[in-house]
């Protein structure tokens, strides 16, 4: 069905006004690269780290957090590749950049610490649950988990009054942000973040899975994609989030995932104990990374 007139003019505005926001270093990108390329070396994505000096700073940091427990520790980059893998250091270097574009002040009712929180609460969701069901891009699916949201900012970077009428709407009322979207006739953040990936030139996996990370919400039907799996993990991944109070993306609400769902993402329905289970060793490891990104938790 085609897209009403009103919502593709809304589209054109906000992709008018996505341009205007920053891009990513170009060092991300080379080392996405250097990700899917199964011939790349240590000294590789050292040496690409080494032309961002204030990117290596805060990879080192991350590497160095109690979170990877590096024996020793990390005093350069190439050390810290070594003991993790490429995998985990591109991961660190993507979460540090994109971290770096936004303004993370919170404005009530928009925590923007909590939904950091809960974005890499994602990610490790998504690449814990695609290791359990045997996917290759495991990794790759980490950072599309990362900014499935990521339109969510760019809503309020560019407009923070409609944003914040969007979160209180949708507080005042037990809504979902998608729900008090649709109420109040806002630019769904799906779409906003696509348009942002897109522009960010991320790989076709991580744009699939921003843009289309809620198609399964009403009807359970398979997303039309080339990555329809990575898109369930992601949207699984993220229901199992909110269910476990892990920060938030603007809103209190829970919603259960349907059994179709399930079955499509797990093979079976009785897996999502287990998935869960591991998802939540994984969400309880996770906050000494997230204190390193953000220090800790401030006192009421």
């Amino acid at each position: 069905m085609s897209q009403p007139p009103d919502h593709n003019r809304q589209i054109e505005y906000w992709v008018t006004k996505i341009s205007d926001l920053p891009t990513l270093p170009s060092v991300v990108h080379q080392t996405i690269q250097v990700v899917n390329n199964p011939n790349s070396s240590i000294r590789q994505i050292s040496e690409m780290l080494s032309q961002d000096p204030s990117l290596s700073l805060r990879v080192l940091r991350l590497a160095n957090s109690s979170y990877y427990a590096i024996p020793g520790g990390a005093t350069t980059i190439e050390r810290a590749v070594t003991a993790l893998g490429i995998d985990n250091v591109s991961q660190m270097v993507f979460t540090a950049a994109v971290f770096s574009q936004f303004d993370l002040r919170a404005v009530s009712p928009f925590d923007v610490r909590e939904f950091w929180k809960h974005s890499l609460g994602v990610a490790v969701a998504s690449e814990t649950i695609a290791r359990e069901v045997g996917l290759r891009d495991s990794s790759m699916i980490f950072l599309a988990g990362l900014v499935h949201d990521i339109g969510k900012l760019a809503h309020f970077q560019i407009a923070k009054e409609g944003w914040l009428t969007v979160c209180g709407h949708a507080h005042a009322n037990a809504f979902t942000i998608l729900e008090s979207e649709r109420i109040l006739g806002a630019v769904s953040h799906d779409a906003l973040g696509y348009e942002l990936v897109r522009q960010w030139q991320l790989p076709l996996i991580i744009q699939e899975v921003v843009q289309m990370h809620h198609s399964a919400e009403s009807t359970g039907a398979t997303p039309v994609g080339a990555h329809p799996q990575a898109v369930g993990v992601v949207y699984l991944a993220n229901l199992l989030v909110h269910s476990m109070k892990f920060g938030s993306g603007g809103h209190g609400v829970v919603r259960n995932p349907s059994k179709e769902i399930v079955k499509r993402v797990l093979g079976n329905e009785k897996a999502l104990l287990h998935v869960a289970k591991s998802t939540r060793k994984s969400l309880d490891r996770l906050m000494p990374l997230f204190d390193t990104m953000f220090g800790p938790q401030p006192s009421p």
